[in-house]
C-alpha cells in the first residue's frame, strides 16, 4: 500500500515559481513567510481533511474488496 505524508511548504519566497516547486515536491500547500498564524492553521486543518478524506476511501475500498472476497467463497 502506498502511503502519502502529508506536508506544508514554508518559504521565504512567495513568487510563483516557489509554488510550482513546492507543488512538484510534492507538498499539499505552500505558504510564504513571514507566515500568519491564521492561514497556517487554516492550512493545517485542510490538509488533515483531505488526508483524512483519503484514509476513509483507502478503507471503504478495503472493506469492499474483503466483501467481495468472502462472497465469493460461497
Amino acid at each position: 500500500m502506498l502511503c502519502t505524508i502529508r506536508a506544508i511548504a514554508l518559504t521565504a519566497d512567495a513568487g510563483e515559481i516557489n509554488y510550482q516547486q513546492s507543488m512538484a515536491a510534492g507538498f499539499q500547500r505552500h505558504i510564504a513567510k513571514p507566515i500568519e498564524l491564521k492561514l497556517l492553521i487554516q492550512a493545517i486543518a485542510d490538509v488533515i481533511s483531505s488526508a483524512s478524506a483519503i484514509v476513509l476511501e483507502m478503507m471503504m475500498r478495503h472493506r469492499q474488496e474483503y466483501l467481495n472476497s468472502t462472497s465469493q467463497n460461497y
